[in-house]
């Protein structure tokens, strides 16, 4: 299985492929025909960097984590073959294979789809042996040919069978390896209700790679006709809108191909679906009327002709000189304006309204803004001007007094010559992926004490403006931004902890940070410093352990040592720390310490019974001397011990008994 040369020959057994089976069942009954271990073929088909990754992809996007051209070799069907036993056909059929649309398309199957665990029929796993891709849909809950409630656990214990796993190519339970296509189940029958069968039907139609979607034959491609249709049907064959208009306006986007992101759902199509109680077949096969179709074919072949700067107060006014697209998404505005240009030179943005077709100001800004300066020079107060303005009033004052265009000065105090209205880096401080102005207002407050008309001046300044508008992805500047900031300041939390002698820790860093341990995942700094902290806390550790080695030998050498037994106890007071702590972080030091005292223990013992040998020897001279045979009560009293004590030293009594005996020792 290992050789590259032996496995890119054709198998002995090719069998075909079964109608609505899944890419991977037939991977299982390859290898169970030709008697070829499963996780050997796996490694090698996969690719190497899918290994390990999400294993249902193998019957959405096949060629995304498998090798197809060599299983096409392996198995003698082209790659096409394989490719149309994957949902994947359905992404080939609406899209035509466009790499820009597959992220949306597996979120919307992520939804559609149950990817975490193997389903099955047990009469069809018996019968054909073969797993269905039908059975993996939600909605579709039995068997459409048994009547039989679809399974996902073993009927003898009851664990979930997983996706992929080997225990499958022989239909055998993961755990308790039982034979899944024997095991016994009521023999309950389901009758399917409409939605069920409308659901199987609508599967059916969209798994089939031969039936085309629409019959659309103006010069739209299969996307287009597609939302074309499921407008057309909404507006003029149902008249009951079920659409949102987010929804609405995505499939008409998608139409115009104004927006490259804004897509046709498979979801769109199985809602209306359900909604209308109709077959997704017969749905996009509706006869569209002619003047439908061409009113949207004008609206997708129409240019938008650049427009002028109508700004009264701007330098530029009646001049396009100025104009750039705005390319920022923080406006959220794309479900009214088709496109968006800026004035740089005003800050005033101009729109195309999606329902129109038409240039605007956005958000009818010129009008609002000319509106609030007539009621300032009526000297209007700022609660009156709230109710025009509302929530932007403090914006668009920030923006009046920042253009000066209302030379009164007695409305506000702002201290124009302390506002960094030339460094952005301010505006990346307030800023958190909202422009909500209580949010930023909270912030700006609290960091750098402005009031609300010193933000409003602020966010008025062109390079704040630059950034809202021109800067393609805010929030990921703004990520960069804030992550350069949070780096430098554990930067310097870590280099402070390394010159100390105390361990560091997440936690330890989150709270100087006055954060919680989930901003280093944010940032992706968890693995980082979780390097330094445990580089740091082992070389810590390492000097710890060598003073305390150190220590050790002190406490053996010293004089006041030498003359008592000592015991585990008195090493670890001396030391001060708790015998646990050593042996959790380093065992070698405890059985270490357990040696020497053992070493020490048998020594001091070994000079304690020769002391009392010659201690006895000198009391039993001394009563031979006057001519008496001493007891070994007498002997002992001699010693300084107790009999009992004397008894347990048996070396001792030994030696007494030769001298006694001999005369000698």
């Amino acid at each position: 299985m290992k050789s590259s040369d032996t496995m890119l020959q054709r198998l002995g057994i090719r069998p075909a492929p079964k109608l609505g089976e899944s890419l991977s069942s037939f991977v299982f009954r390859l290898c169970t025909l030709n008697k070829i271990n499963f996780k050997e073929l796996i490694k090698f088909v996969y690719k190497e960097k899918y290994v390990n990754k999400d294993k249902f992809l193998i019957d959405v996007f096949p060629d995304e984590v498998i090798n197809l051209h060599d299983l096409s070799i392996l198995c003698g069907h082209d790659v096409e073959t394989l490719k149309n036993h994957s949902f994947g056909v359905i992404f080939n059929k609406i899209y035509n294979q466009n790499d820009n649309r597959k992220r949306a398309f597996k979120l919307d199957m992520n939804g559609l789809l149950i990817k975490d665990k193997r389903r099955f029929c047990i009469k069809c796993l018996a019968e054909s042996g073969n797993f269905k891709l039908l059975w993996q849909v939600k909605g579709v809950n039995c068997c459409e040919i048994h009547k039989l409630p679809l399974v996902d656990t073993c009927q003898d214990c009851g664990e979930i069978q997983p996706y992929l796993h080997e225990g499958l190519m022989e239909k055998h339970c993961f755990y308790c390896y039982s034979e899944l296509p024997h095991q016994v189940i009521s023999q309950v029958t389901m009758s399917k209700g409409n939605d069920e069968s409308r659901i199987i039907d609508n599967w059916t139609f969209l798994l089939n790679p031969s039936l085309p979607f629409t019959k659309v034959s103006f010069p739209f491609n299969t996307e287009q006709s597609i939302a074309l249709t499921l407008l057309y049907a909404q507006s003029v064959i149902f008249t009951k809108k079920i659409l949102g208009r987010i929804k609405e306006d995505r499939l008409k986007s998608s139409i115009k191909n104004l927006n490259n992101s804004r897509s046709v759902l498979v979801s769109d199509v199985l809602y209306m679906s359900k909604e209308y109680k109709i077959n997704a077949q017969d749905l996009l096969g509706l006869q569209i009327d002619d003047r439908f179709a061409k009113e949207f074919a004008c609206l997708k072949d129409k240019q938008i002709s650049p427009i002028n700067c109508a700004t009264p107060w701007c330098l530029h006014k009646g001049s396009n000189n100025k104009m750039q697209k705005v390319v920022s998404s923080y406006h959220r505005l794309k479900d009214k304006y088709l496109s968006m240009v800026v004035c740089t030179s005003c800050n005033i943005r101009y729109g195309v309204n999606i329902t129109n077709n038409e240039w605007e100001d956005v958000e009818n800004q010129i009008t609002l803004i000319s509106d609030v300066i007539k009621m300032l020079e009526k000297g209007e107060s700022i609660r009156g001007i709230t109710r025009i303005a509302k929530s932007k009033t403090y914006q668009i004052l920030g923006y009046i007094l920042f253009h000066e265009l209302f030379s009164t000065t007695n409305l506000v105090k702002i201290k124009k010559e302390n506002m960094p209205t030339d460094d952005v880096s301010y505006f990346y401080e307030i800023y958190e992926g909202s422009m909500a102005f209580p949010n930023l207002y909270k912030k700006a407050k609290r960091l750098f004490a402005w009031n609300m008309y010193e933000l409003g001046y602020y966010l008025a300044s062109p390079v704040v403006q630059n950034e809202l508008n021109l800067t393609e992805n805010i929030k990921r500047v703004r990520y960069f931004h804030s992550k350069t900031i949070v780096k430098g300041k554990v930067e310097k939390i870590v280099n402070a902890a390394v010159k100390s002698t105390e361990n560091m820790s997440l936690l330890q860093i989150a709270g100087a940070l006055e954060k919680t341990p989930s901003i280093f995942r944010h940032y992706s700094l968890n693995d980082d410093l979780k390097t330094d902290i445990n580089n740091h806390n082992n070389k810590l550790r390492k000097t710890r352990f060598r003073h305390l080695y150190e220590s050790v030998e002190r406490f053996f050498t010293s004089d006041n040592n030498q003359c008592k037994f000592i015991v585990m106890k008195d090493v670890y007071s001396y030391l001060g720390i708790n015998r646990s702590y050593v042996r959790r972080n380093n065992l070698t030091l405890d059985h270490y310490i357990s040696e020497k005292i053992n070493c020490h223990n048998e020594e001091y013992s070994k000079r304690k019974v020769n002391e009392m040998i010659m201690s006895a020897v000198k009391v039993i001279d001394e009563f031979m001397t006057l001519g008496e045979r001493p007891t070994m009560k007498q002997i002992s009293a001699g010693i300084g011990i107790s009999v009992a004590t004397l008894y347990e030293y048996q070396e001792v009594l030994q030696a007494i008994s030769d001298y006694k005996r001999k005369g000698r020792l």
